[in-house]
């Protein structure tokens, strides 16, 4: 097909450019018609039609540009950022996480720390700490209705709170354009990560335009820049710190290490990875004081005792509480239940917790044969495997890290399956049934795409250490 392509009239600069327009034309089309549909998110039968069709349509651009090269890569990448954009100021249909942005940004614009209350204590029991406040001006009460975390106190970090604030002034009250002030910021952040991503990859002798990878999945662009999720500020400040981190730059490489945990703080799996690779023991010591003590620092503008009991509440509901989309905790759940009747959550949760960090620090040091990327891409897998909540937005650090491996196939496996958890919302929680094809397609994807690695070895494109 490659040589009739190159021997025929479609061969012509003039046209390749034409299609690649209209191609990014199109998709861009789709996403703008999401964005004003507002499918709600309890259409799930309508949603994975959509979610499907996406994916169809990235894997074509994906076969023309990677690999018959069709178009230039460089170009489809900056249209992939206006399919981002093409969402505009519309809210996001799958997640409501965003409302909850919205009032600690508005919190903090307003002086307020805002992981000090929780909205249920603002908006129906306004403090004494507080009176001094306008807080009708602030108009909550809107945010509070969509807000599903009405009792718990915030977990987001000092950069996400940053953003958040800045959404908060830009808007002054306005939901629509406080929306579209976080959606620029993460089409930026997105910007930095793709060309992050080309220029490691490139320095690992793999194809820059794997990028396209991340740059054309509907998951990266739904989840993102559709749905407001902050993960990915964390992968683009994640991606430039192992690219400084292969260059042996290495404090700048804690640095940005230490900006993505400011994000979220996901990426703190990972450290003891690449801590323990670094060549002497006053480097190993001067990355790990320099990525704690900014993370430190981060927490500075609303360090209090009660600062401090109040996140380590909410962060002890995400191992101690909280159930959603989980494979190994749901099976260790059903034991519980069938030797002692009883859900077993606090045992199991802190069981699992325990053995991943068992595991992350046994590859951190015994698995240095491993590329850094392949034993970061382990103790993620790790986690999310033993996770009692798996959201599918986190999967965002699998898809990104697994494009620097041999493993890309999986990454992106993943990300196509995890769409498959918003079946909950549908059918009034989680059914069996989805979660077995969930996670029983990602095995048989896995299964599949290891076997034929191991069946053409001479593909084997993986990063040398």
């Amino acid at each position: 097909m490659e040589n009739k392509l190159e021997n025929s009239n479609f061969a012509k600069p003039w046209f390749r450019y034409l299609t690649l327009m209209l191609y990014l034309g199109l998709g861009a089309s789709f996403y703008t018609y999401l964005g004003a549909a507002q499918v709600p998110r309890a259409a799930f039968w309508p949603w994975l039609l959509i979610w499907i069709g996406l994916w169809a349509w990235a894997g074509l651009g994906w076969l023309l540009l990677l690999r018959y090269r069709y178009w230039p890569w460089a170009w489809a990448a900056v249209g992939a950022l206006f399919w981002r954009l093409a969402w505009g100021d519309s809210l996001p249909i799958l997640s409501d996480d965003f409302w909850r942005f919205l009032i600690d940004g508005r919190l903090w614009a307003a002086g307020v720390n805002p992981f000090l209350y929780t909205p249920e204590q603002l908006v129906t029991a306004p403090i004494a700490a507080t009176a001094d406040l306008n807080l009708v001006a602030l108009n909550l009460q809107e945010l509070y209705t969509g807000c599903n975390s009405k009792n718990y106190y915030s977990v987001y970090p000092l950069f996400s709170q940053t953003w958040f604030a800045t959404a908060a002034k830009f808007g002054q009250g306005d939901i629509n354009a406080e929306v579209f002030a976080l959606r620029a910021m993460l089409v930026v952040a997105d910007a930095f990560a793709i060309f992050g991503l080309s220029r490691l990859l490139a320095q690992i002798g793999q194809r820059p335009e794997y990028a396209l990878f991340y740059a054309l999945a509907p998951f990266t662009i739904i989840e993102g820049a559709g749905n407001l999720h902050f993960e990915t500020a964390q992968l683009a400040f994640l991606i430039w710190s192992l690219l400084a981190y292969r260059q042996q730059k290495y404090n700048k490489s804690a640095l940005l290490f230490a900006a993505a945990a400011a994000c979220k703080l996901l990426p703190l799996l990972i450290l003891p990875a690449l801590v323990f690779r670094l060549p002497t023991w006053r480097a190993r010591a001067q990355f790990s004081a320099i990525v704690g003590g900014l993370i430190a620092l981060s927490f500075v503008p609303f360090l209090s005792l009660e600062f401090i009991e109040n996140i380590g509440q909410s962060l002890h509901l995400y191992v101690g509480v909280f159930e959603f989309n989980a494979s190994i905790y749901y099976l260790l759940r059903a034991l519980g239940f069938w030797l002692y009747d009883m859900n077993m959550i606090a045992t199991w949760g802190k069981f699992l917790s325990l053995f991943v960090l068992a595991a992350v620090l046994f590859v951190a040091t015994f698995r240095q044969r491993w590329t850094v990327f392949e034993q970061a891409l382990a103790a993620f897998a790790l986690y999310f495997a033993c996770a009692t909540t798996v959201h599918p937005w986190y999967i965002g650090n699998i898809l990104l890290l697994s494009l620097l491996t041999r493993f890309r196939f999986i990454g992106l496996a993943w990300a196509f399956v995890s769409f498959l958890s918003y079946h909950a919302y549908s059918s009034g929680g989680e059914k069996t049934a989805f979660l077995l094809a969930e996670y029983g397609l990602l095995l048989l994807a896995s299964g599949l795409f290891y076997w034929q690695f191991k069946k053409n070895k001479e593909h084997d494109t993986s990063p040398k250490s």
